[in-house]
C-alpha cells in the first residue's frame, strides 16, 4: 500500500465510465478562434482511442488553419480546414497508446491564426500488469562481465491466466527469451554489445482480452575506452536557424587515436560528419550533428550508433534537447508552460493546515456484501478496482470493467462504498480493492477479506 493510504475494508457505488469535463484551452482565448479541448476516457494499452474536439472562429473573417500532433505516431482529421467566421468544426483527435500507461493528455498544434493554438485529447490508459510500465535495469556493465542475464516476471491481477505467447521483437544487442510458465521473460545482453548506454523495448505478444501487447523496457550501460563526457549528452535548448548544426566530442579515455566510421540514427533526422577537436588533441573528435529541416520541434530523444572502424566495435550515443520552432512571419507563438504558483509566507493562523472532515459515500441500495474502505490521502490516485474470489487463494476476478473513479474530498479523507449486488445469499466470497495510481500502476490496499452473502 502507497504511504499515506489508509483504509478499513469490509463492505461499494455504482461504476461510471470516467470523463474529464471539456475545457477551453487558455491560449485559445487570446483571439478569434476558441478551442475546446476533449477526453478519450478510459483504455487499454494499444487500444485505438480518440476523442472529438471542437473549434469555433469568433472573428469577421475567415481563419485557414492546419493541425498537426505534437506527439509521433497520433493523428488528426481534417489536417486542414478553412472556417469561415463565426462558424464551428470538429476536430476528430486520435490517439496512440501503444506502451503509455496512466493519465496522459495530447497535445495538438493549431496555425492560422494570429496566435499559435492547441487542441487537447485528454484520458486514462489502464494496462492489465500490474506494473504499468515494466522495466529491466541492468545498471552499468564492464565490457568483461558480458554476457549478462536478468529475468522479470510480469503479474497481472485483472486476468491470472494471462500468458505471453510470442517475442514480436527485441534490440539487436538483446537476447530475449520466454520462461517456463509463460509468464517471465529473460533478457540476455550479448557479449558484443555496443559502448554507451541502452535503451530499447523487448515487445512481446500476450493472450488476454483486453491487451494483446506488452513492451518490456531494458536499459543499462556499458562503458568503453571511447565516448562523450556525458552520455546521454544534453544539448539544451536549439533556436530556429538556417544552419543547425550541433557538436558532440568523443575522446578516448587513455588519450588515443580512433577512427570514426559510419554513423547513423533511425529515430533522428540528420546528416553526420567528423571533425578534429578544437584545439586539436590526441584521443579526441567532434561528432558533428547537421539536424535536417524534417526534424520537428519540441524535445527530442534520440539515440545515435557510430561504427568505431579501428576498435571493431560501435559506440551508441545519446542525444537530449530542444528544437525551436521555425517562425511564422507576423506570427506570436504561445505554447503551453509550466509555471510555479509563488510561495506565500505563513500568516498567523495559517501555520496548521485543516484538511477537509471526512467525507463518506452513501450506501448503494440492493442486498449483497457492503465493501468499504477509506483513503486518507489520493491524491496520485486514478481510482480503484474490486476483486472476488471463492477461496483465500483465488483466482480473483475483476467485478467491474470500468476503474471506480476518486471522490474529490480536496486533502481530505473519503469513505468508499460499493456493494456487491451479484453475490448469491449463503455463500462465503473472498474480497479485495486495488488502488490505481496516475502512474498506471497498480497495487491491493489489502489482503484477501473473507464476507458471507446475506
Amino acid at each position: 500500500m502507497s504511504p499515506g493510504h489508509r483504509f478499513a475494508m469490509m463492505f461499494l457505488v455504482p461504476v461510471f465510465s470516467w470523463a474529464a469535463p471539456a475545457e477551453v484551452s487558455a491560449a485559445a482565448q487570446a483571439d478569434s478562434l476558441v478551442v475546446t479541448d476533449c477526453s478519450y476516457g478510459e483504455v487499454y494499452q494499444f487500444a485505438s482511442a480518440g476523442c472529438t474536439a471542437s473549434l469555433e472562429n469568433n472573428g469577421s473573417v475567415p481563419l485557414t488553419l492546419s493541425i498537426v500532433p505534437v506527439q509521433p505516431g497520433n493523428t488528426v482529421e481534417p489536417s486542414g480546414l478553412t472556417l469561415a467566421a463565426h462558424a464551428k468544426a470538429d476536430l476528430h483527435l486520435h490517439v496512440l497508446t501503444d506502451n503509455i500507461a496512466g493519465t496522459v493528455t495530447w497535445s495538438y498544434r493549431i496555425e492560422g491564426g494570429k496566435e499559435l493554438h492547441f487542441a487537447r485529447a485528454a484520458g486514462f490508459v489502464n494496462s492489465v500488469l500490474d506494473a504499468g510500465h515494466p522495466h529491466i535495469d541492468f545498471g552499468s556493465l564492464a565490457p568483461s562481465a558480458l554476457p549478462a542475464t536478468e529475468t522479470i516476471a510480469l503479474r497481472s491481477s485483472i486476468d491470472s491466466t494471462m500468458r505471453i505467447t510470442k517475442i514480436l521483437s527485441s534490440p539487436p544487442m538483446l537476447h530475449a527469451h520466454i520462461g517456463p510458465d509463460a509468464k517471465s521473460l529473460t533478457v540476455d545482453v550479448r557479449r558484443d554489445a555496443p559502448w554507451g548506454p541502452f535503451d530499447g523495448m523487448v515487445k512481446l505478444a500476450i493472450d488476454t482480452p483486453q491487451q494483446k501487447q506488452v513492451w518490456v523496457q531494458v536499459t543499462g550501460s556499458v562503458p568503453g575506452d571511447i565516448g562523450p563526457s556525458t552520455n546521454p549528452q544534453w544539448l539544451g535548448e536549439v533556436p530556429w536557424q538556417a544552419d543547425r548544426t550541433l557538436t558532440v566530442p568523443l575522446v578516448d579515455r587513455e588519450g588515443h587515436d580512433f577512427t570514426v566510421g559510419a554513423v547513423r540514427s533511425n529515430d533522428f533526422a540528420a546528416t553526420y560528419d567528423n571533425a578534429p577537436c578544437e584545439p586539436a588533441r590526441n584521443g579526441c573528435r567532434n561528432l558533428v550533428i547537421h539536424v535536417s529541416d524534417a526534424q520537428p520541434a519540441g524535445l527530442f530523444k534520440s539515440n545515435i550508433d557510430v561504427a568505431l572502424t579501428d576498435r571493431k566495435k560501435h559506440l551508441n550515443v545519446g542525444i537530449w534537447g530542444a528544437l525551436g520552432e521555425r517562425p511564422q512571419p507576423g506570427q506570436t507563438v504561445v505554447a503551453p508552460t509550466i509555471t510555479k504558483a509563488p510561495v506565500a509566507l505563513p500568516q498567523t493562523g495559517d501555520l496548521v493546515s485543516v484538511a477537509p472532515p471526512l467525507k463518506v459515500q452513501p450506501d448503494p441500495p440492493g442486498t449483497g456484501p457492503l465493501l468499504k474502505w477509506t483513503i486518507a490521502q489520493q491524491a496520485s490516485v486514478h481510482g480503484y478496482q474490486v476483486f472476488r474470489a471463492d477461496a483465500a487463494d483465488g483466482p480473483f476476478m475483476l467485478m467491474e470493467p470500468h476503474i471506480i473513479p476518486t471522490d474529490d474530498n480536496g486533502k481530505g479523507p473519503v469513505a468508499y462504498r460499493w456493494r456487491d449486488t451479484t453475490a448469491v445469499k449463503g455463500k462465503t466470497y473472498w474480497y479485495y480493492i486495488a488502488v490505481i495510481y496516475s502512474s498506471g500502476d497498480r497495487a491491493s490496499l489489502s489482503g484477501p477479506q473473507k464476507t458471507l452473502a446475506k
